[in-house]
This record gives C-alpha cells, structure tokens and sequence, in this order.
C-alpha cells in the first residue's frame, strides 16, 4: 500500500515470541507531530575514547535536522558528547574512555520529495460537511447519529436533489469561512489542503464501507420480509375462500359444482377426434 495511513492507534500484533500458541503481542507505533524517523545503534570508543558512526548511504536524502543523545554504557562518562554532527552519512562521538560502549540514537526530520509534496498538518480545520461530526461520537457523550461515517451515509442515501443542495451549502459554507481567513475565493487549492482533504476522506472509507455493508444486509431482509408477507397474505385469501366455502354449507347452500360438457352437443366428427385422443 502506498499513500497516507490514518488512525486512532497504528499497532502490529503478532504470536507472542515466548507463548506463540496462547497469546498474542501488540506494540504501538511512536507517534510525533512531525514526519520524525528514529535510528539506534551502539559503538565502541577507540583508543582516544573517540568513535565514528556509519550511517546508510541514503540517511541524509531522506533525513535533516538531525537530533542526538548519548548514553554511555558500563561507567559515567560526564564529558561524552557529538565531536562532529552528521555530514557525508556520519557523525563522530568523543570525550569518553577508552574502549568504553555508548549507545546512541538520532532522530531526523524527512525531507524527501513525497514528505515535501505532502506535509504533515498536525491540526487541521474540519471540512464544512463535517462541522459538529465527530469520528467516535460516544467517546465524546454524543449520539451515533453525530458520528462523520454516519453522516456520509445519509448523504449517500439521500436523493440526487438533496445531495446537490447539500453539497452547494457545504460549498457555500467553505468559501465563507475561507473568506473569514482571508483566503481569496476562488482560488484553486494548494498541495498541503489536498493532501489533508484526501487523508480526510480515506480515513472514513473502511467505516463506510462497513456501514454499507450493513445497509445492504438490511435491504436483503426487507426483501425477504416483504416476500414472506406476501406468501402469508396469499394463505389468508386461500383461507377466506375456505371459510367461504363453508359458510355456504352451513346456511343449506350446496357449492356449485363445474358444469359439464354435454356430450350430446358436441359434433360426431369432434366426438371421434377426442375419443381418438382419449385412446
């Protein structure tokens, strides 16, 4: 998969590497308001208590504004520090003993061409239609019917007239506040209001997807309930005619029975044809 993922948490879950067949492990995914890449490593200082971390060849491509710390493992090491930051996919360590292990982590900033292309917005404005919905209502007190997938559907469900005009106010409604802004209307959007108008609308298409799902089971049992409906009511009229029938009876009225085809009237030549048939 590529593109944007959105989610209330980001978690693998896996057998339990100690209990594989009784339990299962879940670990959550470090999040951060920016798109940060976190690396780790350990090294050990050479003679001068100085020491020289290679790093990918691609390390500076995808990363900048590089951060440090340093941990130095087995003593103190009070004057341990970054000698040299990262340059041509390096960075130097110094100011510990000899032979000393440090551990130490760095964390980069992305600055690839898909993370320009798409910046992270850590907030971000609800879209118009969107206003007063919430992505998981009953955490906040409120109805299901307050819920964003929620509404989606019902405007999905609405007639074409109804959609148009909805979605002229919403229209309406965004310009209004983009004027407020002082964004000029009219004016086409930009890279960044894209790509949070499209993380948007894939963070509800597995909700929506579900609640579809869910319409269509719906409408296949009224389906089926109007199909039932209409056996019993064929079984009611077959009883009124039964209770007809003996109503007759018991006022003295004999039911009328199918007349017959006389015989006598029907021409010679007919009358051999049948008995012909009849044979």
């Amino acid at each position: 998969m590529t593109g944007t993922i959105t989610a209330g948490t980001k978690d693998f879950k896996i057998d339990d590497p100690i209990a594989p067949a009784r339990k299962f492990l879940y670990h959550a995914a470090i999040e951060s308001d920016q798109m940060a890449d976190l690396y780790t490593g350990n090294v050990r200082l050479n003679a001068h208590g100085q020491a020289t971390v290679q790093l990918p060849a691609w390390f500076e491509a995808l990363n900048h504004d590089f951060r440090y710390q340093l941990t130095a493992v087995g003593a103190p090491a009070p004057n341990l520090y970054i000698a040299q930051g990262i340059g041509h996919n390096r960075f130097e360590i110094a100011g510990g003993a000899r032979g000393q292990e440090v551990s130490w982590q760095v964390t980069g900033i992305r600055h690839d061409p898909y993370a320009l292309a798409h910046p992270l917005r850590a907030e971000v404005e609800k879209p118009a239609a969107e206003l007063g919905y919430y992505l998981h209502p009953r955490l906040y007190g409120q109805p299901e019917t307050k819920g964003v997938a929620w509404a989606e559907i019902h405007r999905q469900a609405a007639p074409p007239r109804e959609r148009k005009r909805s979605a002229r106010a919403a229209s309406e409604n965004g310009r209004a506040r983009s004027a407020g802004r002082g964004v000029p209307q009219g004016q086409p959007l930009n890279g960044t209001a894209l790509a949070a108008l499209a993380a948007s609308s894939r963070s509800k298409e597995v909700e929506i997807r579900q609640l579809r799902a869910q319409v269509e089971q719906l409408q296949k049992a009224q389906q089926q309930m109007a199909i039932l409906l209409t056996k019993l009511d064929s079984r009611l009229r077959g009883n009124d005619k039964t209770e007809n029938a003996s109503a007759h009876r018991g006022m003295g009225l004999r039911p009328m029975a199918p007349r017959r085809r006389d015989a006598r009237a029907t021409p010679p030549a007919k009358r051999a044809q049948i008995a012909r048939v009849n044979f």
